[in-house]
């Protein structure tokens, strides 16, 4: 029994710190939305400021939301809000967490939150 706890609180550790590996965009505003031809979710934001290495050189300032992730409507929803509104979002991007369509690689958010300013 004490084993199995032990393997369960160290899986949860790893991947809790899986998603602590990121960098954010900074205030941005929404470019564009896209749904690609892969029916993925590409979001392009006026300025690039991520440290994230997945991205393709000439791809810094788009991120890309696979169509299987659970959250696509979520950040579908946001991106067409903020964009509406004028607002300025920032996204939490994953470093170890890459999409790839094409021959580019792209920056995955993990959190995007739509800014009063």
């Amino acid at each position: 029994m004490r084993l199995k706890t032990t393997i369960a609180i160290t899986l949860g550790l790893l991947s809790t710190s899986t998603l602590a590996a990121g960098s954010g965009t900074g205030h941005q505003n929404v470019a564009s939305i896209e749904i690609t031809s892969s029916d993925n979710l590409k979001i392009t934001l006026e300025g690039e400021s991520h440290q994230s290495s997945c991205s393709t050189t000439g791809s810094e300032t788009q991120m890309m939301v696979p169509f299987g992730d659970r959250n696509f409507e979520h950040f579908l929803s946001l991106a067409l809000a903020a964009q509406a509104s004028n607002r300025k979002v920032y996204m939490w991007i994953s470093n170890s967490s890459c999409v790839t369509e094409g021959s580019k690689n792209y920056a995955r958010p993990m959190t995007m939150i739509i800014r009063n300013y």
